[in-house]
């Protein structure tokens, strides 16, 4: 599955992959010194197609939390991210995010409290990280771009 959303403010068509993502957590010293580093990226069935440092940053994530792959045990690491993980991602890379179930709520039309994002989502519009759009949807599963 790949989407892409086109950038008005750059007039280009961009997108965030997990690729992109796993190797950019390298820059997140806070949450990357905590960790011992122990290769996890063999975990899992598509390690052959990372590079080494998308298996450093795959593996960093891991750890975190903050990604878990597929039910078939895929990374998928060419897969576009969106809005929902995105989230997920940034707030479980973060030790002062202390997301919890109890988050979790309606906090947005289209974000219910049973949904796998909802306590991610309201802790991060609780704590004035995100806004929504205008019409006041969050849109998970809208794609996120580089931008």
């Amino acid at each position: 599955m790949h989407f892409s959303h086109y950038d008005y403010r750059f007039g280009t068509l961009c997108s965030v992959r997990l690729r992109h993502f796993s190797f950019v957590v390298l820059l997140l010293p806070a949450a990357a010194s905590a960790l011992s580093f122990i290769d996890q990226s063999s975990d899992y069935a598509d390690a052959e197609l990372f590079s080494q440092p998308e298996s450093a940053g795959i593996s960093v994530l891991t750890e975190l939390g903050a990604v878990g792959g597929y039910a078939n045990r895929t990374y998928r690491p060419s897969r576009v991210v969106n809005r929902a993980e995105f989230l997920k991602i940034v707030l479980r890379s973060h030790p002062g995010a202390p997301v919890s179930d109890d988050d979790a709520g309606n906090c947005f039309p289209d974000v219910g409290q049973w949904d796998w994002f909802s306590k991610y989502v309201c802790y991060a519009k609780a704590h004035g990280i995100i806004g929504g759009y205008p019409d006041g949807t969050f849109a998970p599963g809208n794609s996120v771009n580089y931008a």
